[in-house]
């Protein structure tokens, strides 16, 4: 592995940990992805990472430079995770938005973090030619093919066209490597960052609190469950489906998938799980045989855990409770959810979210205005009764 010149000190960049998988698992299948014309298609871990080397060392020739940052819009695929970790062994900094979010908004988005390049699919630069911040960004790569008109300078297959240099800047814990950005309900910029640091230590807290087996594949819906999966080794099989639409997945062609692909766990949104278990209430002979299944992101109704359990009786299902900001923060079982509705207060609102993972510190403090400031008697003073409703903090190095 190359590091820039000078450098000695083992590098933050999370690119780090997929090189060091790579060596290791080299024809594993790191992705697999539906084909736009049927069937799908897969990329090994050695393959992922050579596309990626070619991809930043493009990246680098047209001009990005560590610490500079590049709006990334792909739809989760193969092309996504090589856009993205390509712009992050640059040292660059990939920035997400909303895909339904609109020109104007994204154009607000840019003046907050002056991208130098965009990253996307062909749909993705129609949206430069109507707002002209956007179209001023120095560099553009379009995934597809390079159309009349669009204000796309090089495509994909042309960075990956040249060789790779091998050359991953180092990064610091401290070193941004992501930023989302949402709109909310304002229509203000609300960026969330994250951090080579951040990063590492996520993954870190994910493996240690849902551990993968050796023979584990997984179907992530959220693309942070795939960097994980990619930190550790584990297969992802990216679902065929419109992440913009969950509420419409198509049940079938989905469980199709994952008994294809020996799909053994899966991380996804209770819309998604409702509807795989819709489905599976008049065709149970189509569940596929499933270790896990761990879902967040939305509050989950005792009546939902027992339709899941209903169409994967075999399966240990998790409730996982976190942010944008720390996750995971707490999860608990099915079955310790279903339970504490009726050993606690079953008149108390809300939902059980479980205990907090080892790796965090969290209190409940009563709700306040201002800021906290500790005395003598430090959280005693700020912490909430039991049974009161109050605000959670919490700590850790994935916080």
């Amino acid at each position: 592995m190359a590091l820039h010149p000078g450098v000695s000190r083992p590098p933050a960049n999370v690119l780090a940990v997929l090189r060091e998988v790579a060596e290791r698992l080299p024809e594993r299948p790191a992705l697999i992805a539906p084909h736009p014309g049927g069937g799908s298609r897969a990329i090994t871990f050695r393959r992922l990472t050579n596309r990626i080397d070619r991809v930043a060392a493009g990246l680098r020739r047209l001009g990005l430079l560590p610490g500079e940052h590049a709006i990334v819009m792909v739809p989760m695929s193969i092309e996504l995770y090589v856009a993205l970790l390509a712009v992050l062994q640059v040292g660059a900094v990939a920035v997400f938005v909303d895909p339904w979010i609109g020109a104007r908004q994204i154009a607000a988005f840019a003046a907050s973090v002056a991208p130098r390049a965009w990253i996307g699919v062909p749909k993705s630069h129609l949206l430069r030619l109507l707002e002209p911040a956007l179209r001023a960004i120095p560099w553009s790569v379009t995934t597809g093919r390079r159309l009349a008109g669009l204000p796309a300078r090089r495509t994909l297959a042309e960075l990956e066209a040249e060789p790779g240099d091998g050359v991953l800047h180092p990064a610091t814990p401290e070193e941004p490597a992501l930023i989302t950005f949402t709109s909310g309900s304002s229509g203000e910029p609300k960026g969330a960052n994250r951090t080579h640091g951040f990063l590492r230590a996520q993954q870190r807290a994910l493996a240690a609190e849902f551990p993968a087996a050796p023979e584990d594949v997984d179907m992530p819906m959220f693309p942070v469950f795939s960097l994980n999966n990619l930190a550790v080794g584990v297969t992802s099989v990216l679902p065929d489906m419109d992440l913009r639409r969950v509420d419409r997945v198509e049940a079938g062609t989905v469980l199709r998938q994952m008994t294809a692909h020996g799909v053994t766990t899966c991380t996804a949104s209770p819309p998604f799980f409702d509807r795989l278990a819709a489905h599976l209430a008049t065709a149970p002979g189509e569940a596929p045989r499933l270790r896990r299944l761990l879902t967040g992101g939305a509050p989950v109704s005792d009546a939902q855990l027992c339709a899941w359990r209903t169409a994967f009786p075999d399966t240990e299902i998790l409730v996982a409770y976190g942010s944008t900001e720390a996750e995971p923060v707490a999860h608990l079982t099915a079955e310790e959810r279903l339970a504490a509705v009726h050993t606690g207060r079953p008149e108390a609102p809300g939902y059980c979210a479980g205990r907090p993972v080892e790796r965090l510190q969290a209190r409940l403090l009563r709700i306040h205005d201002g800021p906290v400031e500790l005395g003598e008697d430090g959280w005693a003073a700020w912490e909430a009764a039991p049974g009161e409703i109050g605000e959670l903090v919490v700590a850790g190095e994935h916080v």
